[in-house]
């Protein structure tokens, strides 16, 4: 048996400590237990709602984090935020410890065009509580301009005093970018399309692409040099300092991607570029491009020929991406078929004044002369020959501009050679281009020596009737020239053109030479000496480009000492008229020869005329002239009056006054006549002078003829 006090039984123990309870001491005891277990339920709840609430912010914080979009909170009052997420540096690139203590960060950089528009729509939703949505630019921490679609909402207390202002950014660069693209090349096609130059247009087009595309832009042509030459540039700030600059080369690194048509980015813009470019550091330093700078550059291309380049720049680094350089290449191909087009309907223009002038030429000479000038104005070339073939196979020179005195000397006559570009073109029936002087050296060393020190490029042309070679044309330039495909085309046409007109104006020289000699055939060829007279005679052709014509004169010693003068005008120009001229000419010869009056002569004349075709209506003045006595004896046939200047003689009836001899005055040849035909008759004194002349002499279009006489 257990002693009572023994520990172990414990149950013994209580039970001999317990005492009667009573009713009230029950219900306290109650009390207190469900008192306990409110509570515990109560920290339970608790409890529970924290991790609920925990669990919502989690969520929420994952929420705004895979919004991708930037998330912040602003007071109202101060404009400080409160709260920004971390896409906020992943978008734009400042921390947001940066955010939390710049208040100033958001309103600076914001585009200056975009800033009144965005602060406004702010202030409008914390005066008025409506959300707002807009959109606009700000300067990311590398320089780029980012577009941001803004939501934002203000938070309101129970007074209706604003709060928070909560706002959710989207970035929208990409969609905004392809928008903005869309209209940039519309605007771009209105402009290439309208009215003005060709530098008007360009310099409008690179004006759209600051700021969105670039801080600075700029169009450059290519030269036939293979440098380039700033025809537009924006903003006008770096206009003048780039214009300043002339031509530049292209740095070697970027020759083979321009030559393949292909557009690249150039992450940062070195000074070392720069003077590759510029050729020296004083020229580089006036670009308008500050360090850090990032560049882009597109080819304008036609088909495989290079015209020009667009070039971009920012001043920030690696600025550009692929949809950058896809937007300067098809602006760029738009740019190069304008251009194309331009310079195609300006070399179509200058084409035709070449064509004109060498149209009007009249001789071979005349020829020459209109495309040497032409052709070295249009082209720019340092000098322009161009030679014939002549019957002795050689090219003979007709005219040269351009070259240094002497230097050409050696050239006059060319014998068709394959040593020399020239010749080599006749000799093969097939243009030689030689774009540099290495080239030239190396094809042709023969002529290196005689060549100026300028010259660098050469092009030498056959002058092709059909298969048959008339000549030959050479062009030299001061500049390495690539002679691109246009130009090339554009020297065929010429050459083609002047072809045709040799042709033509060497069958006019024929003829011309044909003309001259019938007409020699046709009028004295000497005139005769005369006692007591001193006699001269002039021909001057009406018609431009021959010699033969129905004007005639002569000159005819008489039996006794006498001399008869005859001037006469057959209607018409040309070989016809020079036909009846002469027939009418030796008719009147003989009967003058023969001892008729010219009253007389001339009504014979008149019926020799008659069946002449071509005879009618022609005009003749005939005198007889007796130099011992001074008598003179005349009729006309319609024909002006000839002039008398000189002493009149006092001493008897009939003596000649000065001015015009107005007697003897008859019809034309061929017309009918009421009578014989008259003649007047005079004295003439020593010292007169006796002008006979056709009315070729003193008609004038618009002007009377008593005004000619």
């Amino acid at each position: 048996m257990k002693s009572e006090h023994d520990p172990g039984d414990r149950t013994a123990g209580a039970e001999a400590s317990t005492e009667p309870v009573g009713s009230d001491a029950r219900a306290e005891l109650a009390e207190v237990r469900q008192g306990a277990e409110r509570a515990s339920r109560e920290a339970d709840a608790a409890q529970a709602a924290r991790r609920v609430a925990e669990a919502s912010a989690a969520r929420m914080r994952a929420l705004v984090a895979g919004l991708n979009a930037i998330v912040w909170e602003l007071d109202p009052v101060t404009w400080r935020f409160r709260f920004v997420n971390e896409r906020a540096e992943e978008v734009l690139g400042y921390p947001v410890r940066q955010w939390l203590d710049d208040p100033g960060l958001w309103p600076r950089i914001v585009h200056p065009d975009d800033a009144d528009e965005a602060l406004s729509a702010l202030r409008a939703a914390i005066t008025d509580g409506e959300d707002v949505s807009f959109t606009y630019r700000v300067r990311a921490a590398d320089g780029r301009w980012v577009w941001l679609q803004h939501l934002a909402h203000v938070a309101r207390d129970e007074t209706g005093t604003a709060t928070a202002m909560h706002s959710v950014l989207v970035d929208v660069t990409d969609s905004k970018r392809r928008e903005l693209a869309a209209a940039l090349l519309a605007a771009a096609g209105r402009v290439l399309t309208g009215p003005g130059s060709v530098e008007e247009r360009l310099a409008t087009v690179t004006g759209l692409l600051v700021p969105d595309l670039c801080d600075w832009a700029a169009v450059w042509l290519r030269g036939a040099d293979e440098r380039y030459r700033a025809v537009a540039v924006a903003p006008d700030g770096p206009a003048g300092q780039v214009r300043a600059l002339g031509s530049v080369p292209v740095p070697d690194e970027f020759v083979a991607q321009l030559r393949a048509g292909l557009a690249f980015a150039v992450p940062e813009v070195t000074d070392r570029l720069l003077r590759a470019a510029t050729t020296d550091e004083a020229r580089s330093a006036a670009l308008p491009t500050a360090g850090g700078a990032s560049g882009l550059a597109a080819p304008l291309t036609i088909g495989s020929d290079l015209v020009g380049l667009l070039t971009l720049t920012a001043h920030a680094p690696d600025r550009y991406d692929e949809a950058d350089i896809a937007l300067a290449v098809d602006l760029g191909q738009r740019l190069a078929t304008m251009v194309a087009a331009e310079r195609l309907a300006a070399r179509g223009r200058r084409l035709h004044d070449i064509t004109v002038a060498l149209s009007a030429a009249g001789t071979v000479a005349e020829a020459a002369t209109a495309l040497t000038t032409g052709l070295r104005d249009v082209l720019g070339a340092a000098a322009v020959a161009v030679c014939t073939l002549g019957e002795d196979e050689q090219l003979h020179t007709i005219d040269v501009v351009g070259a240094e005195p002497g230097r050409w000397d050696r050239y006059t006559t060319m014998r068709l050679t394959p040593s020399v570009p020239l010749p080599d073109a006749a000799l093969t029936r097939r243009p030689v281009w030689l774009p540099d002087r290495a080239m030239v050296a190396e094809r042709y060393p023969a002529v290196v020596a005689s060549m100026s020190e300028q010259t660098q490029a050469i092009a030498a042309l056959p002058l092709l009737v059909g298969d048959r070679v008339v000549g030959a044309l050479a062009v030299t330039f001061q500049t390495p020239r690539s002679f691109d495909h246009d130009e090339r085309t554009f020297l065929h046409t010429v050459a083609d053109q002047v072809a045709v007109a040799f042709e033509r104006a060497a069958l006019a020289d024929v003829r011309r030479e044909m003309a001259e000699t019938l007409q020699r055939s046709l009028l004295p060829s000497d005139l005769p000496a005369v006692d007591r007279l001193a006699i001269t005679a002039r021909y001057l052709p009406a018609v431009q480009g021959t010699s033969a014509g129905g004007d005639w004169y002569d000159v005819l010693p008489l039996a006794g000492g006498a001399v008869a003068v005859a001037v006469g005008d057959v209607v018409g120009n040309g070989a016809p008229a020079a036909a009846v001229m002469g027939q009418l000419r030796s008719a009147l010869s003989g009967l003058l020869l023969a001892g008729f009056s010219p009253a007389h002569a001339l009504e014979v004349l008149d019926r020799f005329a008659g069946p002449v075709a071509g005879a009618r209506m022609s005009t003749v003045a005939c005198l007889r002239l007796e130099p011992d006595t001074g008598s003179l004896t005349y009729s006309s046939a319609g024909h002006p009056p000839p002039i008398l200047v000189g002493i009149a003689d006092p001493t008897g009836e009939g003596t000649a006054r000065d001015g015009y001899l107005d007697g003897g005055l008859g019809p034309a040849l061929g017309l009918p006549a009421a009578g014989p035909r008259p003649q007047a008759a005079l004295t003439v004194a020593p010292g007169t002078t006796l002008l006979l002349f056709t009315d070729g002499l003193v008609e004038r279009r618009g002007e009377g003829l008593d005004d000619g006489l």
